[in-house]
């Protein structure tokens, strides 16, 4: 199967080496941050807005670290919450353009998570220079997104195939 996707479609694979190798030297340059962290549970979705203000009046009076320690459900609470130093690749990019666009000492509003709500809090970010072999990422990136647009084509004719054909009873 791999081997007739390839063959009927690897000559509409486009890649654009200029945009991946922009991206790759956009990305020696990373933020790393110092993060905390409350994760938090509702029984119901009538409780949620209730906890959130009970959870962000403790911050407002004693502090993320208190709030922490008293409403989290992370194994950090312990802590204060505090994830430590975490870099901006180790995080979904979800994650990273909320805590991207916090100033330090900033919250990010409730994320979703599995099991639960996320409050992030920035505690301090850093920028630091990636030694990236520009050759090699690019190499590992070309593969990485002609196999994606194989995946792609691949599930196209499956599905086409599968509408296609009539199995009937003998």
């Amino acid at each position: 199967w791999n081997q007739l996707i390839y063959e009927k479609y690897i000559s509409k694979v486009k890649i654009d080496k200029i945009k991946l190798k922009e991206e790759i030297i956009l990305n020696k340059k990373q933020s790393i941050f110092n993060l905390s962290e409350i994760v938090f549970t509702v029984e119901n979705k009538k409780n949620f807005a209730d906890k959130l203000k009970i959870i962000y009046d403790e911050i407002n009076k004693k502090g993320f670290e208190n709030a922490a320690l008293i409403y989290s459900v992370s194994e950090t609470k312990n802590l204060g919450g505090d994830l430590g130093w975490i870099e901006e690749n180790s995080i979904n990019k979800n994650l990273s353009n909320k805590v991207k666009n916090l100033e330090i000492g900033e919250l990010t509003q409730p994320i979703v998570i599995p099991g639960g709500f996320l409050i992030l809090k920035l505690k301090d970010i850093k920028e630091k220079n990636v030694s990236i072999n520009v050759n090699d990422e690019l190499n590992k990136l070309i593969k990485l997104k002609t196999n994606q647009q194989l995946n792609q084509f691949s599930n196209i004719y499956f599905n086409k195939i599968k509408k296609n054909i009539k199995i009937e009873k003998i």
